[in-house]
């Protein structure tokens, strides 16, 4: 049980991480905020790349993304089952996945910092899986494994 804890603690860190760094990408104005700051940023380190501007449609499509992303972060806050940490790493993979195809396709090599620690909770997410033990049937002289 001490093990499942854990591990459960990694699923919910990971998704306290998505809340924090999602939260700003869900209503246009916090988003407007945020990606004018990435802009500043990424001019301030001189990377190559742009930043477009977002016309309202793909604003919202944003929005809605963010929604989404808090939706499932909070579910895993409050119940931080592991074996929600394969849709997790799933999630974390399509989204590396785009990310490098907007990189390949001249978007600012920041993004890759998001990738970075993306590809950081997947890791942990899936030794999380790997090493968490099969839960056991309660029926005695089964042997059967639930």
């Amino acid at each position: 049980m001490k093990n499942s804890t854990r591990h459960s603690k990694v699923v919910q860190v990971g998704a306290w991480y998505d809340l924090i760094a999602t939260i700003a990408f869900v209503t246009p104005w916090t988003f407007s905020a945020v990606y004018a700051g990435i802009g500043r940023l990424a001019l301030a380190l001189s990377l190559p790349g742009g930043l477009p501007a977002f016309d309202p449609l793909q604003a919202m499509m944003v929005n809605m993304m963010g929604s989404a992303v808090i939706v499932w972060a909070l579910l895993r806050i409050r119940d931080p089952q592991v074996g929600f940490a394969i849709y997790s790493v799933a999630i974390r993979v399509l989204f590396i996945v785009w990310q490098l195809y907007a990189l390949w396709h001249g978007a600012s090599p920041i993004v890759l910092g998001f990738s970075v620690v993306l590809f950081g909770f997947a890791l942990a997410e899936i030794l999380a899986i790997r090493h968490t033990p099969a839960p056991r049937s309660t029926e005695a002289g089964t042997g059967a494994i639930a």
